[in-house]
């Protein structure tokens, strides 16, 4: 479909061979890195000294 629309740049694959039918971590950094490309948005207030995104904030409500 990208390249019938001249647009195969754009195509992004996270392949997660360990992973889960879920949303773990390693799926939502995907897609933060993914959403922060393509929306242009900087992700450095996220992400902790070795480059990680950092979760701590996030609160889980019931």
């Amino acid at each position: 479909m990208y390249g019938l629309l001249g647009s195969e740049e754009n195509v992004e694959n996270l392949h997660l061979p360990e992973g889960n039918h879920d949303y773990g971590y390693p799926k939502r950094v995907g897609a933060y890195e993914f959403l922060a490309r393509h929306l242009e948005m900087d992700l450095t207030r996220l992400k902790g000294g070795e480059g990680a995104v950092d979760e701590s904030f996030v609160r889980i409500l019931p």
